[in-house]
């Protein structure tokens, strides 16, 4: 019965990604980030995440825009005068709790956080495993399958290496 289920498994696997670029398991990645922004949304990212689920590949979306929805947010119906505005804001602020805006304002920032910590200078890009940057791509999908095909290819050269 076991081996039935991960026959099934695979066959699924197989069916949504390229089988070429599936040669050994350690290929699939552990985690996925992308960065991007309205502009430009992920496609097939509930194919990609029910795909990888058995895998337990972690998936987090970082998008640009959304500092500046904050932000927006942030400055709604402020008043011109500096007074009325600190304490509306002061006023929104115990209304959410401070501990729920600082996350808030983390979460805002995390998208800026990250492209500072990969170092990306472009956007949108799909980053496999803290390590290797699939670039312009925004379906999940496609990307999955660019990092496969040259893990692939890595493992290919280092077996011929040896």
């Amino acid at each position: 019965m076991k081996n039935i289920v991960s026959k099934l498994i695979l066959c699924t696997l197989c069916s949504v990604i390229n089988t070429k670029a599936i040669a050994a398991p350690r290929a699939l990645p552990d985690s996925i980030i992308v960065i991007t922004a309205d502009d430009v949304p992920v496609r097939n990212l509930k194919l990609v995440s029910s795909t990888l689920s058995l895998h337990r590949t972690s998936i987090s979306i970082f998008n640009l825009d959304d500092l500046s929805r904050f932000e927006h947010s942030l400055n709604e119906g402020i008043p011109a005068n500096e007074e009325e505005a600190k304490t509306l804001f002061q006023s929104r602020l115990k209304n959410v709790g401070k501990e729920a805006f600082d996350k808030q304002l983390m979460e805002a920032h995390s998208a800026i956080v990250q492209s500072i910590k990969y170092e990306i200078n472009q956007y949108p890009v799909v980053i496999f495993n803290e390590a290797a940057a699939v670039y312009g791509v925004t379906d999940l999908n496609s990307a999955l399958k660019i990092y496969l095909q040259h893990s692939q290819k890595n493992i290919q050269s280092k077996g011929n290496s040896q």
